[in-house]
């Protein structure tokens, strides 16, 4: 993401799925279906790392949850929960299977933070003026949490 923010536009758009976080926990994938609510909590974490380094440029950060038919109830709602403690904004969406409408609540979302964000105030992490050992440090430093590189 940092790459992209750097580099290309100052978005931030991540798109996790239950199964994506139980694999980050070194789930087997032939049980990524089955309910496991545990790894779906210990796997975010590394969701929640991405989305709080989003957060270091300065620009709103929405999450879209993408559903899976076999993710389940308790499974979202242990996820929903972690966002909302976390302070990020979040919607479900089932667009894939439901088309246009399944992802309503998403846009709205969006909308919503176009309209209190009128003017995003991007802030880059690494700036022309910086060397080259003092890009690496911040990105390593503030991205990665390296204390020295």
């Amino acid at each position: 993401m940092q790459k992209d923010l750097d580099i290309v536009s100052p978005l931030a758009e991540l798109h996790p799925t239950i199964r994506a976080l139980k694999l980050h926990v070194r789930m087997k994938f032939d049980e990524v279906d089955k309910e496991n609510v545990e790894a779906v909590k210990e796997g975010s974490k590394n969701l929640i790392k991405h989305l709080k380094n989003d957060r270091l440029y300065n620009i709103p950060v929405i999450v879209s949850i993408n559903k899976f038919k076999s993710d389940t109830t308790n499974e979202i709602k242990a996820l929903e929960s972690i966002l909302k403690e976390e302070g990020f904004k979040y919607a479900l969406n089932t667009s894939y299977v439901d088309g246009p409408k399944g992802g309503k609540d998403l846009a709205a979302i969006a909308l919503d933070e176009i309209d209190m964000n009128n003017k995003i105030d991007f802030k880059p992490l690494v700036n022309k003026k910086m060397i080259l050992e003092e890009k690496i440090f911040v990105i390593a430093n503030k991205i990665y949490g390296a204390g020295k590189v």
